[in-house]
Parts: structure tokens; sequence; C-alpha cells
């Protein structure tokens, strides 16, 4: 078994480590930079192409993992997401793919008419996705693709990824009068734990059901999170800015699951253990 992976150090990246190490401990791990150089985990072996690399595993599976994303600008983004697809689009042509793992965005499940027009970078975002989605659904392999919304778990507290988790810190620090943007906007959010087990019993079913769709556990607002009651954290104040998002109402799929669950465990569970 090969993994070839897109992505090391992320959030996702990080989730799909921890996966990877229970269910394939002992696969041949291969990663793909933005140069789009493939090199061993150890770096001691490198191929500038993917013919080149299934050659030198003849008759090996592939574990194809994407768990990354060029944002330093929309050409670099394009590129990186245009060789990702090259890439699946061969593997899949030769049939070497055993499961393919990569994660959509709840963006491409709003027309683009809920974006603002001068949210470039987001709308070229939402292409590349949908793009994503449409090279994923024609593989001959097992997939796994959520659409995720907003990422709630340690990892993102720790690196302060996400303005829930900025608005979180600023509480337990109890530090009043911060800025909040849009702190009534509804939106949706997915533990960082419900994406890590999805994962494992994709990777650990012996036959695959392909998951897609978006991945959601409740709703959450900024002010909720500031003020909320539920939490034993007192709650601290906000002043409203004016400053917006890229889209123009609620972060929500268009359908919410039946069963919501409730943000202030996993809000605690995100802090650092004591």
């Amino acid at each position: 078994m090969i993994i070839l992976r897109f992505g090391m150090n992320g959030r996702l990246a990080t989730i799909c480590s921890k996966a990877l190490s229970v269910v394939h401990p002992y696969a041949s791990m291969i990663f793909a930079n933005r140069s789009q150089v493939f090199h061993s985990q150890a770096g001691s072996h490198a191929w500038d192409d993917i013919e080149s690399l299934v050659r030198g595993f003849p008759n090996q599976r592939v574990l194809l993992v994407d768990a990354s994303v060029d944002h330093t600008s929309i050409a670099a983004m394009v590129a990186h997401e245009e060789f990702k697809r090259k890439v699946l689009k061969y593997l899949n042509s030769v049939g070497a793919l055993d499961r393919a793992i990569g994660f959509s965005s709840g963006i491409t499940c709003f027309d683009a008419t809920r974006i603002r027009c001068d949210a470039i970078q987001m709308l070229e975002y939402r292409r590349q996705k949908l793009a994503q989605q449409e090279s994923f659904s024609s593989l001959r392999c097992p997939i796994y693709l959520p659409n995720l919304f907003t990422l709630v778990g340690p990892i993102t507290y720790s690196g302060q990824g996400a303005a829930w988790a900025q608005v979180f810190k600023a509480r337990c620090e109890q530090r009043h009068g911060i800025v909040l943007n849009e702190p009534h906007t509804r939106k949706a959010w997915v533990s960082e734990f419900s994406v890590l087990r999805t994962l494992l019993n994709f990777l650990s079913t012996d036959i695959a059901v392909n998951f897609v769709g978006p991945l959601v556990c409740g709703e959450f607002t900024l002010a909720g999170i500031a003020a909320g009651d539920e939490n034993p954290i007192p709650k601290i104040t906000y002043a409203q800015g004016a400053g917006k998002g890229w889209l123009l109402d609620d972060y929500l799929p268009p359908v919410m699951p039946g069963s919501l669950q409730s943000l202030s465990d996993e809000l605690l569970r995100a802090l650092p253990s004591l």
C-alpha cells in the first residue's frame, strides 16, 4: 500500500495523520509538495511526476489523501488544485487507486450569488472545490469527501485558526470589550473528533462506502461563544464591528441534521490539558 498525501501540517492533514497511523502504520508514505515533486517521508527518494512514482512501486495500490490548499494567491490555488486533479485522473486511468480521501467545503453548498462579489479569492475557492467534487465523483474507487463548515477542536484552538477560537480564548482570559464582526451570523460547525471518527470508519471498513455531503454537528454564533450561559466560564462583553465576511447570510447547509450537539462541551474539550 502506498499512501500519497497532499498536505503535511494543516489541521485536516493532522487529523489524517492520526487516522492513518492507526489503520495503515506500515504503509509507504509519499508526499507531494507545492513544486509538484513527490518525495518519501524520510526525504531519501523523489519523483518528478506521478508516472515515475507509480513505476517505482509496481503492483501496489494507492490511497490518496487530499488535505491541502494553497491560499497564497489565486494563481497558486488554481495551479495546486489542477495538479491534484491531474494526479487523480492518471491514477484512476491506470486503476491504481484503492481509496481517495479529500475534504470539500461548505462553500459549495451556496450559489455564487450569495457570496460577496468582491470576495474574489473565495469565489475562486468555490470553483476549485466544485471541480474537486466532480473529479472525485468520477473515480472508480471508494471516496471520502465531506463538506466541512467550521472546524472545532483542540487543533484549531491551539493554532487560533478560526474566529471562534479567538473569541473563546478571550473569554477564558476574561478580556472584555473585544470587537466581533457579524456576531449574530449563524454558522454550522463540526468537531475535529467527528472528522477523525468518520475517517477511521471509512479507512477501516473492508468494503468502504462513499462518504460525501455536509458533515455537521450543530450551529453557533460568535456572540453565543462570548456570552453563552451554558458554559461554566464567565461570559465577556463585546463590541460589534463593521467588518463583513465573504458570505451575505448565514453559513449553514441547506438542511441541518435533526439532532444538533451543544457547542459548550466541545469548546471545553478544545482547551489544552491542565
